[in-house]
């Protein structure tokens, strides 16, 4: 019987198996379920991305509903063109690289004007996502600092359009950081009906 990659997860989640090895083996390990017959397309975005940061393919993992084939807290599948592909970017030279002109430009985040206004605590939420290993450049306004990076995605969006809504990417420090930023996703897993998941 064919099984979802949300189903296996929820498999070895309901095995009592560590939840952070679990969170490895499907996040570290496994292929995107979405482009998994589309490996050129993966193996495409994956090399422009490792080429424009000067970074390694293993550098590069694939999250969110593209990758998992659903969103855990919004409960509905991926679509094609109408869902985003979600990127992690996993290097400690380009996490140090952008957040030392991050510090640099908003006085150590005492310059609050660089933070979106979108929420009333982003700079906070900003500072904690920093605590974890992450950098999110949503919560920052269009700034020098982060044009480049955000041009490229913008790029690189435009480009498979007809495939992803938007590709977006966010910053970790290490593996670790990322894992451990996903383990949520597998505790909703866990306690989701996935036979209730909206399509």
């Amino acid at each position: 019987m064919f099984l979802s990659m949300t189903q296996k997860i929820k498999q070895d989640t309901n095995d009592d198996k560590d939840i952070i090895d679990i969170t490895k083996k499907y996040y570290a390990l496994a292929h995107s379920e979405v482009l998994e017959q589309e490996l050129d397309i993966e193996f495409e975005i994956k090399k422009k991305i490792a080429d424009h940061f000067s970074i390694p393919f293993s550098s590069i993992k694939i999250v969110g509903s593209a990758h998992i084939g659903s969103s855990p807290f919004k409960e509905k599948i991926f679509c094609k063109t109408k869902s985003d592909l979600d990127i992690s970017i996993i290097d400690e030279r380009i996490f140090n690289f952008y957040l030392q002109k991050i510090l640099l430009i908003t006085d150590s985040y005492s310059n609050l004007t660089f933070f979106s206004s979108k929420y009333s605590d982003t700079p906070k939420t900003f500072r904690y996502k920093v605590s974890k290993g992450i950098l999110d450049f949503t919560l920052l306004k269009s700034i020098d600092t982060i044009d480049d990076f955000e041009k490229f995605f913008r790029t690189l969006s435009n480009s498979y359009y007809n495939w992803f809504k938007n590709i977006n990417a966010q910053i970790y420090l290490s593996e670790t950081c990322m894992i451990l930023k996903q383990v949520d996703n597998i505790k909703k897993i866990k306690d989701t009906q996935y036979d209730k998941v909206r399509y």
